[in-house]
């Protein structure tokens, strides 16, 4: 969805073609993917055809899997990259990342710099800094350095996505373009509440609406942000920014969000049993076990074979390590091309809720 928003988002800010890499078998394939995607979210329109040229390749291949002629006339056609694209499996080892997110940059840079030098975007994530034990609240902003942070080579997302910026603010320093855009929690969009399926969040929430039970005193912090703004914010500030050197933090500093389920039932109308967090887990391996394998089971399977104290005494671990994001300096200047960020609220929570929500048969 992330990547079908930045798309929407080129294409409403400009006339430009949009140069779409898509894996895909054939041409056709690769044609028919990027319209269906965009008709699966009610996002496409008959102009689209003659402004999107679809390419077929592949980021984990050397020269992104692009044919010589392709390759030479994305070299010579296009002014700026944005790049989105990444491996986001968080069961993946950074061995296993490491071909679509840090090799896949790599590429990226060498088009950057062929032909004619080319602006990239880079869409990264606030995951690049750790947790850390450390006395008091820890405060990160968008001049704080990632040089110290530290990722276990298990956590594959994170640890590719920290080497990845690293391999682009050398670039940069070397006279190469480039912005990099920390997202943090992503949520539907604001229109009609419509959420990529493989992302985390919505895979807890999928699972707690088909199974009928939810968590009790769950909470997002930060609060999760509507992908179109992101999409919005993302697009803005690289027009402001065609000389790079921009590091921007979108995400929301706003007070965490409590009682993500309790407010499921307050406003959304579900009727959902409110279990502590391990019980939850309990009920997910239990249908499990009888064949009902459902969406967020393989995000909380390594917590089946853990007992109640060992789970609660890590939730209490990571919980007290996670830092607080400053983006006052991204917010400012978002204000000033008449983008806020928006409050995580109610009707916001409702609207999501709802078109997910599993139909009575």
């Amino acid at each position: 969805m992330l990547g079908v928003s930045y798309s929407r988002g080129l294409l409403e800010a400009s006339q430009t073609k949009l140069f779409c890499l898509v894996r895909a078998q054939s041409q056709f394939d690769a044609a028919s993917r990027v319209r269906m995607t965009l008709e699966r979210f009610g996002l496409w329109r008959d102009e689209f055809d003659c402004r999107i040229v679809p390419i077929r390749g592949d980021m984990t291949l050397p020269c992104l899997g692009l044919d010589p002629a392709t390759y030479r006339d994305v070299c010579l056609e296009t002014d700026s990259i944005y790049h989105c694209a990444t491996s986001m499996n968080h069961l993946e080892t950074y061995s296993m990342a490491k071909s679509a997110n840090v090799d896949g940059v790599r590429e990226v840079l060498k088009i950057a710099t062929d032909s004619k030098p080319k602006l990239v975007n880079y869409i990264s994530t606030i995951g690049v800094f750790g947790q850390q034990d450390t006395d008091g609240d820890r405060v990160i902003d968008e001049s704080t350095s990632i040089d110290h942070e530290r990722h276990r080579t298990s956590e594959g997302y994170v640890a590719s996505k920290w080497v990845a910026e690293k391999i682009l603010m050398i670039a940069g320093q070397r006279g190469i373009s480039c912005n990099i855009f920390r997202v943090g929690l992503v949520w539907g969009d604001s229109e009609l509440g419509r959420y990529d399926e493989l992302q985390r969040e919505d895979r807890i929430v999928r699972s707690c609406l088909l199974s009928g039970f939810g968590i009790k005193d769950y909470a997002y912090d930060p609060p999760p942000t509507p992908v179109d703004y992101v999409a919005r914010a993302i697009v803005w500030l690289a027009t402001q920014h065609s000389d790079g050197q921009g590091l921007f933090h979108i995400c929301s500093s706003q007070p965490p969000v409590e009682n993500v389920f309790e407010r499921c039932n307050a406003v959304a109308g579900t009727s959902l049993k409110l279990l502590p967090f391990y019980d939850w887990i309990c009920e997910v391996e239990r249908l499990h076990k009888e064949g009902r394998t459902l969406p967020a089971v393989p995000l909380i399977e390594f917590a089946f074979s853990m007992d109640e104290s060992s789970f609660n005494a890590d939730r209490r671990r990571l919980s007290s390590s996670v830092p607080h994001f400053d983006c006052a300096k991204t917010e400012r200047e978002l204000a000033r091309g008449g983008l806020f960020m928006p409050e995580f609220t109610d009707e916001l929570l409702n609207q999501y809720v709802m078109s997910i929500r599993p139909k009575p048969e």
